[in-house]
């Protein structure tokens, strides 16, 4: 999808480039009215443009194991570029888990490939207090390293985020879902995610 006049009668719009679906004058304010109004929204990975919409302005890139950006203002607050292996359930009884056990979301494989299979690509972290997000699933980067336990925050984040806005809901993944052509735990989390926008 590469703007709200291809959406005309969708139910649910997947946008698998979010900085580039945003671009034009006056669609991002379009797509926050869209949701607001009732529209459900599956973004595919939309990396630091996610912080555009939902976090104000984005200062400079700081390096800290990967390329972060921290937003100034609003509920999201930082996206970070972090290779995740294992991806940890948080809300296991979600509908975007159903026939998906916790030990599945690790390793999505492409098939043929010799590089190390990632579950994730990246983590957010957001305002925990607001209501309207939930983080249905996060990535720990294996640790020996923390000092005490704010650390940790250094070192996690959502993969997987549901957003309640207005009338409408947003599902942000940042799971490999590329790998869905050939690993059927991928493929499967893939075809829940826009299931449960469906309903």
């Amino acid at each position: 999808m590469n703007n709200l006049k291809e959406a005309e009668g969708a139910k649910v719009l997947v946008i698998a480039n979010l900085k580039k679906f945003i671009e034009p004058k006056g669609a991002l304010e379009a797509l926050d009215s869209y949701v607001k109004n009732g529209g459900k929204v599956l973004l595919l990975n939309p990396e630091e443009a996610l912080l555009t919409w939902k976090g104000g302005k984005i200062s400079a890139p700081e390096k800290f194991r990967g390329k972060t950006f921290i937003a100034s203002s609003g509920p999201v607050t930082l996206y970070r570029v972090q290779d995740g292996e294992i991806v940890n359930m948080k809300v296991p009884e979600s509908p975007v888990f159903k026939g998906i056990k916790p030990m599945d979301m690790v390793w999505f494989a492409d098939e043929g490939s010799r590089k190390v299979p990632l579950a994730s690509t990246a983590v957010y972290q957001f305002d925990r207090s607001n209501k309207n997000y939930t983080e249905l699933a996060e990535n720990l980067l294996i640790h020996g390293y923390l000092q005490k336990p704010a650390d940790v925050l250094k070192y996690k984040g959502a993969t997987l985020l549901e957003i309640r806005d207005g009338k409408g809901e947003v599902l942000v993944s940042s799971m490999r879902l590329t790998a869905a052509k050939s690993d059927p735990i991928a493929q499967k989390l893939l075809t829940n995610l826009v299931s449960v926008l469906l309903k």
